[in-house]
């Protein structure tokens, strides 16, 4: 699949051309939206379009859209600098995050999940009133969300806050709605390892280390327990 898009004054046009290589042929699709701010439902159609074309059985279809997750945020200026927050917060840059989180929820004050973020990234530059401060309004925003970043705004909440226990409640909650988010396993199973259910631990941080097809060896003396890896197959020894 490839594509490109134009801009003609306030409007914006997506095409995009989908290679079916099983069947040899070329799907254009196209999508417009009036203005910037109605871009996030164009490209939604269009997800939409590309899904109906793959020709997948209806039930793979549905699975697809049940496991499909984007931020509660309709301003495109709030989700590009949310993004990049991540990224940044990824690479360990925190202080780079928090700016970018603050330009979300700048560009969009309702933004419950970049609030959260923000809050957990200055949690890491221990920074802890204002951990709490933008933790809370995130969980203050968040009565009308989805359960899934609802619950994930909660989890995070909780562990600025250090209260394992609800974190272990918000994410296990996660886990019922998003069983396949895997960070959702590694949260978890470190939330069960510091309160010292390693058993539950081992269940949990065992699906994570299989789904990234582990190549080392990863050890916690103070559980007792080890996870080996061999040929890109994770055994728990105990």
């Amino acid at each position: 699949m490839w594509g490109q898009y134009a801009k003609f004054g306030e409007q914006i046009r997506i095409d995009v051309t989908l290679e079916d290589l099983k069947h040899n042929r070329r799907v254009p699709l196209k999508s417009e939206a009036p203005n910037e701010k109605q871009l996030l439902q164009s490209v939604a159609q269009l997800a939409q379009a590309i899904q109906q074309n793959l020709a997948l059985p209806t039930d793979v279809l549905k699975d697809l859209r049940s496991k499909t997750f984007r931020p509660s945020s309709e301003s495109v200026e709030a989700l590009h600098n949310y993004h990049e927050g991540m990224e940044l917060e990824r690479q360990g840059n925190h202080l780079e995050a928090a700016k970018r989180f603050e330009a979300s929820v700048q560009a969009d004050p309702g933004f419950a999940l970049a609030y959260s973020r923000l809050g957990q990234t200055y949690s890491n530059l221990r920074n802890d009133d204002k951990a709490e401060q933008f933790s809370r309004k995130a969980v203050d925003l968040s009565d009308k969300l989805p359960p899934q970043e609802r619950y994930l705004i909660q989890a995070n909440y909780a562990q600025v806050s250090n209260d394992n226990r609800k974190a272990i409640e918000s994410y296990e909650n996660l886990e019922k709605v998003s069983p396949d988010d895997m960070d959702v396993h590694f949260h978890l199973g470190g939330l069960y390892e510091s309160t010292g259910a390693y058993d539950k631990a081992r269940v949990e941080l065992g699906r994570y280390w299989r789904s990234i097809q582990i190549t080392w060896t990863l050890c916690w003396p103070r559980a007792g327990w080890k996870l080996e890896a061999k040929t890109q197959r994770a055994h728990w020894i105990t």
